[in-house]
């Protein structure tokens, strides 16, 4: 059986204003000089061309990224309000049961075992002797050109990230940590979680115009899931994060 390998780049705009990059997979094994990184983790590995900001970057990224996992998984195993979930995933993210036919039940199943397989991966469980997760601090496809960054997040496929902006709040290295993790394919998803939507209004509008079916094949709504259910457990908040038309249409303002 092939080593799988998962190829994450640095995703360093945010913060250090260099350049971002992106994800992708490979079936044969590369080590191009890579050390593990992360205590605890035996299939981390960073690219040896990192400095020590960058390093810390991705270091508390992952550590950010697990309180996110480890917030919505609790959620979503029955012990919170599933707001957040309805909001991202769609009315139909928790269907299940006789009353229900076959491919919605096998869709729950489906999003109850991509977010327990996020939690085991952040719990150091997710992984086997021969899978490795490679972190890059270097732009090896030569993707992020000054074009593709403001050109924007939502207009490439190669997740570029567009420069901060007022609704960029969801965008961190937590999240994006968390929104890629979302793309391993075996690891983490299967069926795989693709890009169709982006950000908080796109992500919503997938949700409540082509509800769970399409919903719970997008990285970023399960990146948002999470982030929603984290802010709402930590300021114990009635309602969670939420775009205004849920505002408007669930707690509309009373003369």
């Amino acid at each position: 059986m092939p080593t799988l390998v998962f190829l994450v780049s640095a995703w360093l705009a945010f913060i250090l204003g260099g350049n971002s990059a992106y994800i992708t997979t490979i079936e044969t094994r590369q080590d191009p000089g890579f050390r593990l990184f992360m205590d605890g983790y035996t299939s981390i590995y960073i690219d040896p061309e990192c400095n020590d900001v960058q390093e810390g970057v991705f270091h508390d990224a992952w550590e950010d990224a697990k309180l996110l996992s480890k917030a919505q998984f609790g959620n979503v195993d029955g012990h919170g309000d599933d707001k957040p979930h309805k909001m991202w995933l769609g009315d139909s993210w928790n269907k299940r049961g006789s009353r229900y036919n076959a491919v919605t039940n096998e869709r729950t199943g489906d999003i109850y075992k991509n977010i327990w397989s996020m939690k085991s991966l952040f719990d150091n469980q997710g992984t086997e002797e021969n899978e490795r997760i490679y972190w890059w601090c270097q732009d090896i496809r030569n993707e992020c050109n000054e074009a593709n960054i403001y050109g924007g997040y939502f207009k490439t496929t190669e997740n570029i990230p567009q420069p901060d902006g007022p609704e960029n709040f969801q965008y961190n290295t937590a999240m994006t940590v968390l929104h890629e993790a979302y793309h391993y394919q075996n690891l983490v998803c299967d069926p795989p979680i693709d890009d169709h939507a982006w950000g908080a209004i796109d992500c919503y509008n997938l949700a409540h115009t082509y509800g769970t079916k399409k919903a719970y094949l997008n990285a970023d709504s399960y990146a948002l899931d999470a982030l929603a259910v984290y802010l709402q457990q930590t300021f114990n908040t009635e309602v969670p994060p939420a775009p205004e038309q849920w505002l408007d249409h669930f707690m509309p303002v009373t003369n």
